[in-house]
Parts: C-alpha cells; structure tokens; sequence
C-alpha cells in the first residue's frame, strides 16, 4: 500500500488490475502479490464504496463477483465501521443490486443475496423487524413492476438467511434474539413455499432448498405439515426426486420430530405408501431411485425407532412391520456390493439400532417384542447369509483391489449386523446356520460361496454364544470333514474355530480333533495366516486344557515353521506367540530343553545382524528378529517355576549382548530401539524381582541409549525399571546413579531444544513421578537435581499438549504430597511454590487451552491438602495485583475464587468446578450454565 491515501478510482483499477492477474498471470509472484492487494482491500473503510464500482454493469464477472463478495465480507466481518444512519441507504442499494442482477450472472446474483441476508442479520430486529415479510414484499413489488417472477431470488435469499445465522459468531444473548425473530417468520416462509411447491420445477426445485435450510435452522414437523402433499409429489419428478429425498429426510429426522409421534407416524405411513415405487426401482435397476427411497426409510426408521416399537394400535403396529419389511427389502436388493448395488449397506445400522431399542424394552413388554419382531429378524439372517456370500468367481475376478476392500469392509458390516441379530435371536440364530449348513453340505448344486458365508456368520456370533451351548456347535463343528475344497472356505473355517477358543475351553474334549486341523493348515501357503490366527487364539485360551500330544505337536509345528522361509512376519511371529503359550504350561524341564531348540538359531541369527552396518535393507530382519523374542518375553510366564530360575531370564542372558548392540547401532532410527525397549519392558514384566545381575546391565544400556539420543520409549522403559527395582535395598544404589544420569541427560536435551520434544517432557514427567512414588529417596537423596526437575515442570506447564501437561500435573501432584516428610521438598515449595501457583492461575486466566482446567486444579488440590497457609498467602499476593490473570476479572470475583479454592479441600470434582468457572470468567465467557454447556 502507498503512504498517501489512493482515491476511489485508483483503488478500483488497482483491485481490477489485480483480479486479472489472480486469474490469467502465469507469473507465480505476481499471483501472490495480486492476492495480497486483495486481502488489504477488505481491511480499508474505502471498501465499502469499492464493491458498488466493482459491480457495474460494464465489468467482467469475476470482478462483479468480488464486488458481491467483498460487500459481504465488510457486512460481516467490518459492521461496526458503518454508521447507524446509512443503513437504510445500504438495504435500499443491496436490495436495488439483487433484482437488477436477476437476469445477470448466476455467481454474482448468489453472493447478492448472501450479502443480503448478512445485511438482515446484523439489522434484525432493531433496526428492521418482520424481515421476511418485507422481503416477500420487496419481491413481489418488484416483480409486479418488472413483469417478471422474482420468486426464485426471494427464495434464494431465504434460503441463505438460516445459513448466515448458523455462520454468525454473534454472543449468546444476540443470537437468542436472532433465533426468536427468524422463528417468528416460519410461518411466512412456509407461505411462501406452499405457493412455490405448486409452480413450475425450476422454482420448486429452489423452494426444496430453501425448506432444507430452514429445517436445519430449526422447524417442527406441525410448522411444514401443510407441505407434506406437495413434498410426496416433488419425489415423482425425476429432476427433484434427489432433492426432495434430502428434504424429506430432514423434515422427518430433525431434532426435536420425537416430540411430535403423530406427525412421525404420518410420515412412516407415507414411506409405506412408497414401496411398490421402491419394488418397482428394483425391477428396473434404477439404482438412483432405489438409493434415494432407501435413504428416507432407513433414516427415518434410524430417527424414530423408539415410535416404531411403541405402536399400540392394531393399525400402527402393521404399519409399523410393512415399514420394517420394507427396509428387509432394501437389505435384500438385488446384486452384489459395491458394484452392482449400494442400498443393502445403509440399512445395517438400522437393524442394530432398533435391536438395541428391542433389547431396552421395559421388562414386561420384551417378550412380547421379541416375539412380534423375531420373524422379520430371522428373515434378516436369511437374507445376510445371501449378502454376505462372495460373487461368482468370474465377476470376483473383475473386481479392482478398491472394490475388493470395499467389499471386504461391507462383508465386516453384515458381521457386525449379524452380531446383532443374534443377541435377539440367541439359539434360535444358532439352529439356522446349523440347518443352512447341513442343507448345503448335503447338496451337490451347493456353491462354495453358500457354504463359505454360513460359516463366516457362524464366526461372527462366537461372541456372543454361550459357553454352555452343546447343541448346535458340537454338530456344525462334526461337519467339517464335509465342506468344500476350496482355499477361502477352508480360510474362513480356521478362522471361525479360533474365534471360538473361549467356548473350546470349556468343551476341551474337542480340541484334540481340532488341534491336527490347524497344524495341518500351517504348511498349506494359502491357508498359513488363517492357520496361524485361530492357533494363536487357542493356545492363548486354552493352552492348560491341552493334553500333552497336541502340546508337543504345537512346539514341533511351531518351530518348523519358524525356520521355514516361506512365512510372512506376521506368521513367524504368531508362531512364536503359539510357543510362548504352550511352552508356559509345560514342566520347567521341557521348557528349557524346547528352548534351546528353538531359541537358538535366533540368537545366533540376531548376533549376526549386530554386526552388520545399519542398512535400508536389513532393518526390517532385525525389528522382526527382535520383536519375536519381546513376544516370546510376553507369552512365556509359568505359574509355578519352584527354585528355577525363570526361562525368560536365561534366555535374555543370551540375548542381551546382541539386542544391546542392536539398540545403540541403530539408535538414529526410531523403530529399532523402540522394539528393544519393548522387549525390555516385556522381559522386565515376565520375569519381575528376579531379574538379579540383569537390572545392573538393563540400567547400564538405558543410560547408554539416552545419553547418545534421548527418547520417549527409553523414559517409558525407565519409568518401569524404576516402579520394579527402586524399592529393593540390593538395587538401591544402581537405582540412584540411573535415575541422575537419565535425568542429567534429558535435561540437557530440552535445555537445548525444549519447545520440540513434548513426548520426551512427557515421557519424563511420568519418570519422575514413578520416582517420588516409589521411593522418594531418589529424587530427593541426589544433590539438587529436584530444583532443576521442578522448573522444568514449571516450563512444561505452559504446553498445549494436553498428555503433556497431565504427566507434568501428576509430578508436581507427587511432588507436593511430599510435603511432610522430605525436607528438601519443603524448601523447594518455599522458594517456588509462588512460581507454580502463578504459572496455575496464569494458565487458569487464559495463557493455556481450556481443556486442561481439569490437570491445574488436581495440583491446586494437592497444595491445599499439605501446605494450606502457603497456598492461601500465595493466591492473596498474587491476586491482588490489578488486572492478573485477566482484565475482565474483578478483585470481589478473585476474592470469592481464592475462598472457594481454599474451602475444597476434599471434593475434587468441586474444586474442578470453580477452576472452570473461574476460568471462563477470566476468558469473558460468564455463567454457571454456558460452564455446563461447555463441559
């Protein structure tokens, strides 16, 4: 911008000039600088006469469109430039601009009337009440004059008018006024677009959207029943139907439709009416018309389920079932998703939603429920078991790798949907698929896609299937040896089996004859990851109810398995997740001689990656080498171990060396040490206090890690090391040295680098507590390395990051409750303690996000329950300087904060309460009520 003012003219031609530019110069740096004149020219008070001359009838539309934008942009955003007295002038002139463009460019008569209806909402109702009225008659004035139907303006500008009020970011009280004024005019506006709905279609099609806007403003269903008639009508127009779908969709599920039960039935009696329309886009294939019906039942069905099952009368309960079978028929479309139907899909949730309205029945009406509902839902598992199957196998085979996942996801909907009807159905659902079963396997015309979709729907219930349950699963289960040879069908059987490792535990008598199965599977390529998946879920389950032949068939499979190349990662480690588990039942003597055999070669195999150069190519090896044992330190916990010392020990004794290399190698990656530290974490969890000569070794490679790289996991790890050992006398001193070199470490790190690393302040504000609780000798027996820890919390309690600042609340929390018993504690708080109340009540003030109100008082809390006087004479001194923490706070109102902080000090929940409060006083959001609103 030039230091002397531009006149008029000048600033059109500039803004003109710069249009041109934004839209044709090539030039990236002339766009840019284009783009800044633009945003400047908002901002100047010259603006408002700017936009009149952008709007000549001699200008290119984009510069007449910013003419209609930039006077919307001033309307909204610079109001209060404009005085009281040219307020008139400027609606006469928006109004004049609105029917002069009526015959002009479509995008700039669009932003006109946006601008008209921001005009509305700033003048509304002190300086022009009955808005809609006057506008209605503007129009029809106007068009009487012209001799031309300026009906679809008005429309337009009504449509708009809701849609600014929603945008608005006016206060509370204004906008309650607003709303009042705009649901007066509801009846005007339905005037308006009864008359609409009966012209041609072009209006009617505008008057559907102006309905839309304003049923999303907020209209009960009484206000617009007059248009139902006409609504019904709009859906045998194919240029409306989309648009009349939408607002019928609206109109029936908008918020408050539940307190109006008559009108909802009125509509669900109308979507009854439409079903041989529906029936009828099925036959045809019109894809579009079905889609659209499906919608409207299945949202108003969704909407209104709690109606649906009320119905009382004779009549509404038939009513009620036809509605509900015609959404049966929308689930049962024909086709195949997602390529050649779309409406089966959205009614999923439908049927799980009015299953839960069933299940929450009153106590003496739910049998009756279930009984007058439980057909439609077996005619639901009838036509699941259809859409659940795959396509024949020349369209699967056309089916892109998008479709494919689509295809998979909608296959994990009928499961879920099925999931549901089996809660209603119990084992009535059970004798179904027991009997399609039976009737498939029976038949020779049977296609492997039936039979697969039964037991993929078998598999979806396990959940839910009582353990009890001896009837239907013994059989289907006796079956097996019956179904086809075909690679998806036997995937989807193992995987059914492992989903029913918790009913196998208490039926262990089978699972000597599933056991063969599984591990047969194992070698067959394409059977591999369902194999390994169902083997892994029952050797979690019921490894203790195995005998000892299948226990030692899992080993030797397992570790066959685990040598063989032909396995991806994600078998090898389910692999040896099957031989944790196992492993862990057997007599410690078994357990250490299958050990050697089968950890041997990975620890040999490890060793070498240690000594080989990090590298792209090897990084996956390694992470999967190493993440096999942290699965293996996971799954490997006998109970009763005697005076042995435990597997896992031994076999980290082993491994340390290698896995200690590994993690300093490859420290400037983050995945590599991560999994190190897991597998720590894991051995540590295992193995507990008997870690012995190990903890001194763990420690020595932590310190090591951190100090080249400080890192979240390592912390993470620390902290567990430090919960698990701090406390025994025999690790004391190593706990002591660990904990200040890991400290020194990490606050070297964020003395350099504080504002980048909110993981790391968080990882070590959860070690730093772990040290005070678990043995505050620590922290405190170390020179002053608490006073650098405590400003380092101080600092913290400034980030945005809410994890953060709750890790950095619980330090200060454990801090504080020291209090009493450690001197150094005490002098700390004597010499700081302002500082932290004074970083809390800053935060509390506004310097912090709101959501963090809740952390702040925890440690406010805390000071009020060990150092009372303290806290009290801190928030005296601090509250009584002026304007702290806000400017919108008075002295009376601090006053009453600091009382109410000190009274609390039992109910937390209280104490969070006037934290809140105080806070949204001090953010200038007053009241108890918008406290409740917000939170």
């Amino acid at each position: 911008m030039e230091e002397e003012t531009p006149s008029l003219d000048q600033i059109v031609s500039h803004t003109e000039q710069a249009l041109y530019t934004l839209y044709s110069d090539p030039n990236l740096v002339n766009k840019e600088s284009a783009h800044k004149w633009l945003l400047e020219i908002q901002k100047l008070p010259q603006a408002w006469q700017v936009c009149w001359k952008l709007m000549q009838n001699d200008k290119a539309p984009e510069v007449q469109f910013f003419g209609a934008s930039l006077l919307h942009y001033k309307i909204t955003k610079y109001w209060s430039e404009l005085p009281e007295n040219q307020y008139e002038q400027l609606k006469s002139e928006v109004i004049r601009y609105v029917i002069t463009f009526c015959n002009g460019t479509r995008i700039v008569l669009t932003r006109l009337c946006i601008a008209l209806a921001a005009f509305a909402i700033q003048t509304m109702p002190r300086h022009w009440s009955n808005v809609v009225k006057d506008l209605v008659k503007i129009f029809e004035e106007a068009s009487n004059a012209q001799c031309t139907d300026l009906r679809p303006i008005l429309l337009e500008v009504l449509t708009v008018l809701p849609e600014e009020f929603r945008s608005s970011d006016f206060m509370n009280v204004r906008r309650a006024e607003l709303r009042h004024e705009l649901q007066s005019s509801v009846p005007v506006v339905v005037e308006v677009l009864a008359s609409a709905l009966m012209s041609e279609t072009s209006v009617k099609l505008q008057a559907l959207r102006c309905l839309i806007s304003w049923v999303q403003f907020g209209v009960s269903l009484s206000d617009v029943d007059i248009l139902e008639p006409s609504l019904m009508l709009c859906l045998k127009d194919e240029e409306l139907f989309d648009t009349a779908v939408d607002a019928l969709i609206e109109i029936s599920t908008c918020p408050d439709s539940y307190r109006e039960p008559t009108y909802v039935r009125k509509y669900i009696k109308r979507a009854v009416e439409l079903g041989d329309t529906l029936k009828t886009a099925f036959l045809s294939n019109d894809g579009d018309k079905a889609v659209g019906l499906c919608r409207f039942l299945v949202a108003l069905g969704e909407t209104h389920s709690k109606i649906l099952l009320s119905s009382s009368k004779p009549e509404e309960q038939q009513i009620s079932a036809t509605f509900i079978s015609l959404i049966l028929d929308c689930t049962n479309c024909p086709g195949y998703y997602p390529t050649d139907e779309l409406c089966s899909e959205m009614t999923f949730t439908f049927w799980c939603s009015f299953q839960d309205e069933i299940e929450y029945a009153e106590p003496d009406v739910l049998p009756q429920k279930k009984q007058d509902y439980g057909s439609l839902y077996i005619g639901l598992t009838q036509v699941l078991l259809k859409k659940a199957q795959y396509p024949p196998d020349s369209e699967w085979s056309g089916y892109n790798a998008e479709e494919r996942e689509q295809f998979r996801c909608y296959r994990q909907d009928v499961a879920d949907t099925m999931m549901h009807t089996y809660r209603l159905l119990r084992e009535q659902c059970l004798n179904i698929l027991h009997g399609q079963l039976s009737e498939a396997l029976s038949s020779s015309q049977t296609s492997w896609q039936v039979v697969e979709s039964i037991l993929y729907l078998i598999q979806s219930v396990s959940g839910y299937v009582e353990a009890t349950e001896d009837t239907y699963l013994p059989a289907i289960l006796a079956m097996f040896p019956k179904i086809p040879s075909h690679h998806l069908v036997s995937q989807t059987a193992l995987l059914m089996i492992g989903s029913y490792c918790d009913w196998l535990k208490c039926h262990p008598m089978l699972l000597k004859s599933v056991i063969p199965v599984l591990l047969d599977s194992i070698s067959d390529v394409t059977l591999t990851s369902a194999a390994t998946q169902a083997l892994r879920d029952i050797c979690q389950e019921c490894s203790r109810d195995l005998d000892r032949e299948s226990l030692i068939a899992i080993v030797n499979k397992c570790q066959i398995a685990l040598n063989e190349s032909t396995l991806k990662d994600r078998e090898i480690i389910r692999c040896m997740e099957c031989l944790g588990h196992v492993l862990a039942v057997q007599p410690v003597a078994d357990i250490m001689n299958s050990l050697e055999t089968v950890v041997a070669p990975h620890i040999i195999f490890l060793t070498e990656l240690a000594g080989i150069q990090p590298s792209t190519s090897i990084k996956q090896k390694v992470y999967i080498e190493i993440q096999l044992f942290a699965i293996l330190f996971k799954c490997l916990d006998p109970e009763d171990l005697g005076d042995k010392q435990h597997p896992v020990y031994l076999v980290l004794e082993k491994v340390f060396s290698p896995l200690a290399t590994l993690g300093k190698m490859w420290i400037d990656d983050m995945e590599v040490p991560q999994i190190v530290c897991l597998c720590l974490e894991r051995a540590i969890g295992s193995v507990r206090e008997n870690m012995g000569g190990l903890v001194s070794s763990i420690v020595e490679l932590l310190v090591d890690l951190h100090a080249k790289k400080p890192r979240s996991c390592v912390l993470d790890t620390a902290v567990i090391v430090l919960g698990m050992y701090s406390k025994e006398s025999q690790h004391q001193k190593v706990m002591l040295i660990f904990y200040e070199k890991m400290t020194l470490s990490t606050l070297e790190l964020l003395e350099k680098d504080f504002a980048n690393n909110p993981d790391v302040i968080q990882s070590f504000m959860h070690f730093l507590t772990r040290a005070i609780r678990s043995n505050p000798y620590i922290m405190f027996g170390t020179n002053n390395l608490h006073n650098s820890c405590f400003q380092c919390g101080l600092t913290a309690l400034t980030r945005p990051e809410n994890h953060t600042v709750k890790a950095c609340c619980g330090f200060f929390v454990a801090f504080i409750r020291c209090y009493e018993s450690q001197e150094k504690a005490r002098e700390t708080l004597a010499h700081s303690g302002q500082h932290l109340v004074n970083q809390i009540l800053q935060g509390v003030g506004g310097r912090v996000p709101r959501y963090h109100m809740d952390s702040l008082a925890e440690i406010l809390m805390a000071l009020n329950a060990n150092c009372v006087a303290l806290l009290s004479t801190w928030l005296q001194d601090l509250l009584r300087i002026e304007d702290y923490p806000s400017k919108l706070v008075t002295l009376k109102q601090k006053q009453q904060f600091t009382s109410s902080v000190l009274r609390e000090r039992v109910h937390k929940r209280r104490l969070k309460e006037v934290v809140k409060e105080f806070s949204l006083m001090c953010r200038g959001l007053h009241g108890t009520a918008y406290a409740a609103a917000t939170y």
